[in-house]
């Protein structure tokens, strides 16, 4: 009986954690300050290499540089068997603010904040409970819905453009909403090509982080299948990254320089950043090994 119970406590201690939701977000300021989050800290890093913690005890999933330059991001924390929530900014003293004070419940039972922003001021909240994208005005209201297609899948991460343009993962595909649209156009399929190593991930996990570059091209993080997708204008797919080992691609950014940072979690839920050439050069920029 109790070398059963060992075996099953050693299988739970060396069980790959990648049912684990990790961060989405890597992002870069104006300065080329890059902020990532680890779930228990957000951390920055210099130009010179210098990696120090920007915000400290917040369990963040999502960042954003807003247009007064600062990072903004979510803090979602357990409390019992319920959740509390909170929107904070750190500003450029370094103080941590709220901007959404702190309300009992998971984000996903107000649905009404989102980190996805056009130049008008709209904001775009994905709806996981009735696949759909609401968007909301400077004001809040919702200006219009756009309905996704169910029938693909889970609808995974999106991200929009300055000029409106809407891209969003459902299932294993990658949809486009034209500005000013309600209607969804088909750009990519079969984005989830899963690895052994990531084998067991949740189907609503497979697809996490999405980005875009100045030249109309969206990056989408593969988390399942260890690598990142580069879809071009025109549709087409490239594999521009690829991870090894226990790590896959959770996010990614365009840096000020014009490489990609990816943001980077294993099986063991460590977290590094790369920076990766337009020669596919990679370099790391900071490595927690856990």
């Amino acid at each position: 009986m109790w070398a059963i119970a060992f075996l099953v406590l050693v299988a739970a201690l060396v069980a790959p954690a990648v049912s684990a939701h990790p961060s989405v977000s890597v992002v870069v300021d104006s300065s080329g300050t890059v902020y990532y989050s680890d779930l228990q800290r957000v951390w920055m890093i210099t130009r010179d290499g210098t990696r120090s913690v920007a915000v400290e005890n917040v369990h963040t999933h999502e960042l954003w540089i807003g247009p007064d330059g600062n990072v903004h991001g979510d803090d979602v924390q357990n409390v019992g068997d319920a959740y509390r929530h909170r929107v904070w900014k750190r500003t450029a003293s370094g103080t941590t603010v709220n901007t959404q004070p702190w309300r009992s419940g998971h984000p996903t039972d107000y649905y009404d904040f989102s980190f996805n922003y056009d130049d008008d001021g709209q904001m775009y909240v994905l709806r996981r409970d009735n696949t759909s994208i609401d968007v909301r005005s400077r004001g809040g209201d919702v200006v219009r819905t756009v309905q996704l297609d169910e029938t693909l899948g889970f609808p995974h991460w999106m991200t929009v453009a300055t000029d409106g343009t809407a891209f969003v993962t459902v299932g294993s595909t990658l949809l486009r909403i034209a500005a000013g649209q309600s209607e969804t156009r088909l750009v990519a399929t079969n984005l989830v090509q899963r690895t052994p190593a990531f084998a067991d991930l949740h189907d609503r996990h497979a697809l996490m982080g999405i980005w875009t570059d100045a030249a109309g091209n969206v990056f989408v993080a593969d988390y399942a299948g260890q690598a990142v997708r580069q879809v071009s204008v025109d549709g087409h797919v490239t594999t521009v990254w690829r991870g090894e080992g226990k790590w896959s691609a959770a996010g990614g950014t365009v840096d000020v320089d014009g490489s990609l940072l990816i943001l980077e979690w294993s099986a063991s839920n460590a977290v590094r950043v790369s920076r990766v050439l337009a020669d596919g050069t990679t370099t790391v920029l900071a490595n927690d090994q856990r």
